[in-house]
């Protein structure tokens, strides 16, 4: 990430040896960021807001780090301070974001909001590419843990077996086996292993003796050795048939076990759907007041659901929210959502309890929470998220948008 942000000419730094130390700083950063997973969150919406107050908690500790580990920061950044901070936050937001479990709080916080932000054209194509990986990443996962890939033994189990090459007789070990059970030498006068036949065929019967056990010794060594030989790459062709055929067998029975669990996710979403009902409240959703509404039905969907979801489940949401939602395609203010919910605290505080929030920077259902619990005022919105509070959304979104910080609470939970 900062290396990108040098090649956008964001950050003026020529030197190698800076270069390293902001780098050095990014990744301890990243070890006190995985401590606490609220962190992760609060300072990926810092992050992203390029008019974060310079003296908030998240952009003091990533500068004590900073100057920690380049002395001279303060001189060498004193026209862009808060932009070498934030590359840095962004820097170990990427480092941390190969654990799944970071990912998905990067992608949550950041997928509704970074649009809504001041970042410059540069920033936004930054971070925005950092962002569609994550969102792919994330997404392939989810299809794997959702068993939505096409089951396929025949693919699974595939094998190469080994051909049988040396399955032949050995004619000349057989030739000089021979040659000692029909007398003491050969041709050349001599033996060619020890025990040969003590008597030539000249010398009667008790050559015969000898000849036939030795020839019958002679034949089974040279046959044996050649069985031996098909055996063992037989054996082994059928321990490589049953290692694949077990394991394609194994592959296929998770599969088919994560395609179970998936239609079971797809009957219950159906069915609540259909059924129009919540559980969270145990009413129907035509007995909850319309403000409030797109909420309740976002903690029910939420509560349903495992973490990690395909895109579709996203768009089914937005599907079964268009058609409960009065009005749902028309454009409010974030002010004008905020105020409308008055009166309906009974309702939101049965779905979110109350929490002490100490982050800088606040999601939108944070927001609300400390909202309904009257721990801060509509007017302070865009000092808390950093998102202008006139931003234009259709009710459609704004649940939406609602429904994907429920879904960061409970990955940060």
């Amino acid at each position: 990430m900062l290396q990108s942000y040098l090649n956008e000419s964001l950050l003026p730094v020529t030197d190698e040896g800076d270069f390293k130390k902001l780098k050095k700083a990014a990744d301890e950063l990243a070890k006190k960021m995985v401590k606490n997973k609220v962190k992760i969150s609060s300072f990926t919406l810092s992050m992203l807001d390029p008019d974060v107050a310079p003296d908030s908690a998240d952009i003091l500790e990533a500068k004590d780090i900073i100057v920690k580990n380049w002395n001279t920061f303060a001189v060498n950044a004193k026209d862009t301070p808060l932009t070498f901070i934030r590359a840095v936050i962004l820097d170990a937001l990427n480092n941390i974001s190969t654990n799944l479990d970071n990912a998905l709080i990067i992608w949550f916080t950041s997928r509704n909001v970074f649009r809504y932000m001041k970042l410059g054209t540069a920033e936004c194509q930054i971070f925005q590419k950092f962002l569609f990986k994550l969102a792919n990443e994330i997404n392939d996962v989810a299809i794997a843990d959702w068993g939505l890939k096409q089951l396929d033994f025949k693919a699974s189990s595939e094998f190469t077996l080994d051909e049988i090459s040396e399955y032949k007789i050995n004619k000349a070990d057989l030739q000089k086996l021979l040659e000692d059970a029909s007398g003491p030498t050969n041709s050349s006068n001599k033996s060619n292993f020890d025990s040969p036949n003590e008597y030539f065929p000249d010398e009667g019967s008790v050559w015969s003796y000898e000849f036939a056990p030795k020839a019958a010794a002679a034949i089974k060594k040279v046959i044996d050795s050649s069985l031996d030989g098909i055996v063992k790459v037989v054996n082994e062709n059928i321990a490589e048939i049953e290692r694949a055929v077990n394991g394609a067998a194994t592959e296929f029975q998770r599969d088919l076990v994560l395609q179970n669990k998936t239609l079971n996710f797809r009957s219950e979403l159906l069915w609540w759907k259909e059924s129009g009902y919540s559980t969270n409240l145990d009413l129907g959703y035509s007995d909850v007041n319309h403000t409030a509404l797109g909420i309740v039905m976002a903690k029910d969907y939420v509560d349903m659901l495992p973490v990690i979801c395909p895109k579709s489940v996203d768009h089914f949401f937005k599907s079964t929210l268009k058609v409960n939602i009065v009005n749902s395609d028309e454009e409010i203010s974030i002010q004008e959502f905020l105020e409308e919910l008055s009166g309906q605290e009974c309702i939101l505080k049965t779905l979110f309890p109350k929490v002490t929030i100490d982050a800088d920077k606040m999601s939108l259902l944070d927001f609300l929470i400390a909202l309904i619990y009257d721990r801060c005022t509509v007017a302070e919105f865009e000092s808390k998220s950093g998102i202008p509070i006139s931003t234009q959304l259709s009710r459609l979104n704004l649940n939406q948008w609602l429904y994907h910080d429920i879904q960061l609470q409970k990955i940060l939970n």
